[in-house]
């Protein structure tokens, strides 16, 4: 079940923070190339929560076939003014309910998104839905934010605590303070052990995960994992694909 509650204030934020964020988060990862570089050609790549466009240019560069989808309509329309419409599909939706068939891609991105998920069950539910839209063998690249980072401590970026909703341990609200904003978005950030168990819960192969130093370059501040579907075994009726 989708947090109503939460798409709508998420969708609030993010329609608030679009021009802010977009000229404040221009350089792509170099991990997200790496991944591409790995797939066949022309796979059909799912950019889920593509932001401002930053990786949706990189997929369309690399020759695959782009579908972008965020939950922003500020966003969207900021990323597809980004890369060629001849080569690329757009879509306004949430991670939560991917508004996609079964086995409709051979790739997906989610960077730096599911971390905007309020609660362990509907975190866990957005992994599966990656993996569900992922043709047998398909890889999905997922990112999340780090708890123990360089970034926030004394005197560092601020954090405060989340409203007076039922909370985990790891929910905040982070302010975003540029261009004379102020808006506080709500991050679950992660441990290792919590990383690896929601991944583990996802009905999916866990073909790698890994920590890595993104925005300071000092410490790791995200964790990474790629998600592989199952591919079905044939007279094994307990095994999903």
């Amino acid at each position: 079940m989708v947090d109503r509650d939460q798409l709508r204030e998420n969708r609030r934020v993010w329609e608030t923070l679009a021009q802010s964020f977009d000229q404040t988060r221009t350089k792509p990862w170099e991990t997200v190339r790496t991944f591409l570089g790995e797939l066949p050609l022309a796979s059909r790549v799912l950019d889920a929560g593509c932001g401002n466009g930053r990786h949706a240019i990189l997929i369309d560069e690399a020759g695959h076939r782009l579908v972008g989808m965020d939950l922003s309509r500020k966003l969207v329309n900021i990323a597809r003014a980004k890369v060629d419409p001849r080569t690329s599909g757009w879509v306004e939706g949430a991670i939560e309910r991917l508004p996609f068939k079964d086995a409709s891609f051979e790739a997906v991105t989610a960077l730096a998104v599911l971390h905007h998920v309020r609660g362990h069950r509907h975190r866990v539910a957005v992994l599966r839905e990656l993996v569900r839209v992922l043709r047998p063998g398909g890889r999905a690249l997922v990112s999340v934010w780090a708890r123990d980072q360089p970034r926030f401590g004394p005197g560092k970026e601020p954090v405060v605590p989340t409203d007076g909703r039922p909370v985990e341990v790891g929910d905040a609200h982070v302010r975003w303070t540029q261009h004379g904003l102020d808006v506080h978005r709500y991050i679950h950030l992660f441990t290792w052990t919590e990383w690896r168990h929601e991944l583990d819960a996802a009905q999916a192969t866990i073909e790698q995960i890994w920590p890595e130093a993104i925005m300071t370059k000092e410490e790791p501040d995200n964790f990474f994992a790629v998600l592989r579907r199952k591919k079905p075994k044939k007279n094994d009726a307990n095994v999903k694909a």
